[in-house]
């Protein structure tokens, strides 16, 4: 046995290289070895002689072992704005973060369909796929090994490996720019803006370092001492902001389980026919409205009192959302937040407070309990504009026992 399983690991570790190799050959020549090409980009998939056989979309994967995946540009207005960013910050001065705030101020969605941040705008200034070179393997994990950076002797790149969307001069020009912010900084300097941050800063975050205007981009500490915990250390702080482990997770699930199970039963009761999705976080009652559950432990921010972070679902739209808060000790529900569809931007983060007043723009959604559901689902009879009864009035809806659509 410990012969064979020897041999099974050693037959594994070769595997993982020849894989690997394969790969970067492939990216060698030019071809996309990948998922999401970025902002701008689209994925093809051509046959072994080059014919294109159509576009990938996204969480599609090719399905012949001869096929393979090149790399074009994609939607017009994407590929607008690309360029776009490269104007604003080459010609114009423009830097990341307020490049950042025009796309949201404009309610353009980045590539994950989410808002836009200083790293995002980083990330298509930096990237030479967008003039065209497809670059592979500056980082690699084999056999299920740690992650880990490789020097630039060991990338594959292949220069002109398809159209560009922006000219070498533009992007060489991004990169001086981009460069010349932090270069001339050394450790020592970023780390003492990075400690002075945290001094006067209320929440201490890579988000928060992004929008400063006088500290460098939270990448530029991920680069500089691996990632930005280590910078912390360095500086001699320690997040607090994050909870986590099975027993929240396990009280959220259940506080969440709980909430639809009564809401479930109590719209039953009233005759709605009620249907459960597969993750059990969303209901469609009578195939008409749909409502998603979502369960918000406590979060303890530094220098400033508890908060509850809420999101409306980015690749989902429900009707109505409800937000349940759990308390600190993770058990009883201190109040149940229930927004309708367009109050708030899908993908953006705001925080809700214990302290009254804080959370006054949303105070109108918040309830004691979820019992305003019933409310919500309940039918009405319908009256024509001279106040008659509709037509329709007298039909009685079959999930409804006594009323009517």
């Amino acid at each position: 046995k410990t012969l064979k399983r020897a041999m099974a690991g050693e037959y594994s570790r070769e595997l993982s290289r020849k894989v690997f190799t394969g790969q970067y050959r492939l990216a060698e020549r030019g071809f996309w070895q990948g998922a999401a090409p970025g902002y701008g980009l689209q994925r093809v998939l051509v046959d072994s002689d080059g014919n294109v056989k159509g576009p990938l979309h996204h969480r599609e994967h090719k399905s012949i072992q001869t096929d393979r995946v090149i790399v074009t540009p994609g939607d017009e207005r994407e590929v607008a704005l690309v360029r776009r960013i490269y104007d604003w910050y080459v010609c114009q001065g423009v830097g990341c973060r307020r490049i950042a705030d025009r796309l949201n101020a404009f309610g353009i969605c980045n590539a994950h369909g989410r808002p836009w941040n200083p790293q995002h705008v980083t990330d298509i200034l930096s990237s030479e796929k967008y003039v065209g070179t497809n670059v592979y393997a500056r980082t690699s994990r084999k056999l299920n090994g740690n992650w880990h950076r490789n020097p630039p002797s060991e990338w594959a790149r292949s220069e002109g490996a398809f159209p560009p969307l922006v000219d070498h001069a533009t992007f060489d020009a991004a990169e001086r720019i981009r460069t010349n912010r932090t270069q001339n900084l050394s450790d020592d300097e970023i780390l003492k803006r990075l400690s002075d941050f945290v001094r006067s800063s209320d929440v201490v975050s890579a988000k928060e370092i992004d929008r400063a205007r006088a500290m460098p981009a939270g990448k530029t500490y991920s680069v500089r001492f691996g990632c930005i915990k280590n910078a912390y250390a360095l500086v001699g702080y320690e997040p607090r902001y994050h909870i986590g482990g099975p027993e929240v997770f396990r009280a959220s699930r259940a506080a969440q389980q709980e909430c639809i199970g009564k809401t479930t039963a109590a719209l039953t009761a009233l005759g709605h026919r009620v249907d459960i999705s597969a993750d059990e976080t969303t209901i469609r009652v009578d195939d008409e409205l749909v409502i998603r559950f979502a369960v918000r432990p406590i979060l303890h921010y530094d220098r400033r009192g508890p908060r509850w972070r809420v999101r409306w679902p980015t690749y989902s739209s429900p009707d109505f959302l409800v937000v349940l808060r759990l308390d600190s000790a993770f058990e009883t529900p201190i109040d149940f937040y229930i927004f309708p569809r367009g109050s708030l931007v899908p993908g953006y983060d705001f925080s809700l407070s214990i302290r009254s007043g804080s959370s006054e723009p949303f105070e109108m959604f918040r309830f004691p309990d979820e019992r305003i559901l019933l409310e919500l689902t309940a039918r009405t009879r319908m009256e024509a504009f001279d106040g008659s009864q509709s037509p329709d009035s007298n039909r009685r809806h079959p999930d409804s026992p006594d009323s009517s659509a």
